[in-house]
């Protein structure tokens, strides 16, 4: 497995006694791409993982009813995400 890119960044900061997490990473090489978003406070967790596989990009939300807007068209991802 060759790696081509690599990004990562992760903030934790304590705040009035509330811990927050943000983190996310991107990763592309000749097996595909990953990208990686993750934001945990006292009172939300939410996690989104993008895998690449044969062509195609498997999107994994959490919580699963997390309202998560994404759009993928044709053999390349040409949308966005949305947090909300």
């Amino acid at each position: 497995m060759t790696i081509t890119y690599s990004y990562e960044q992760n903030l934790m900061t304590v705040t009035n006694g509330e811990k927050k997490r943000v983190a996310h990473s991107i990763v592309d090489g000749d097996k595909g791409a990953t990208y990686y978003y993750l934001h945990k406070d006292n009172s939300s967790f939410k996690k989104v993982k993008i895998v690449e596989k044969e062509g195609k990009f498997e999107v994994t939300p959490k919580p699963k009813n997390w309202n998560l807007s994404y759009a993928v068209e044709g053999s390349g991802y040409n949308g966005y995400v949305g947090y909300g």
